[in-house]
């Protein structure tokens, strides 16, 4: 049974599919466990970064680099993520030029302390408007 709650974890793409996951885990299992809770984290940023069209998601040398995909550079309200990862913790930062990322560093820190952190931003760049919306042409005919 274990295996196959493994396995919907794994095929999860959507955040509500991974709360009816958790919840499921819940139900059978009682309290999770840590290495279960961080594998939906886990699972969390990346749906995150699915909705937010990043590219990659890499811990290295205590720092997680999170990089969007360089073809919504144009498309990426740059103030407004500015703002938002400003507002975050300080051990966030920026990357810019020819991609956009988000860097964190993750020294001193627990895995717990860490995903939570990142998922917490991740959920606030998903809810704002990072995306510029596509000036529309009022011509009048």
């Amino acid at each position: 049974i274990k295996i196959e709650m493994y396995k919907k974890v794994a095929a999860a793409e959507k955040l509500e599919e991974i709360d009816q996951v958790e919840d499921e885990f819940i139900d059978r299992f009682g309290p999770l466990p840590d290495p279960v809770w961080r594998l939906l984290m886990v699972a969390r940023m990346k749906a995150y970064a699915y909705a937010l069209e990043m590219e990659s998601i890499v811990l290295k040398d205590d720092k997680l680099k999170m990089m969007f995909q360089p073809t919504i550079n144009d498309k990426i309200d740059g103030s407004r993520l500015f703002q938002l990862v400003s507002q975050a913790d300080r051990r966030f930062g920026l990357i810019s030029g020819t991609q956009i990322g988000i860097t964190c560093r993750v020294d001193k820190l627990t895995e717990n302390e860490w995903l939570t952190m990142v998922c917490e931003l991740l959920d606030k760049l998903t809810s704002a408007s990072l995306i510029k919306e596509e000036k529309k042409s009022n011509a009048l005919s």
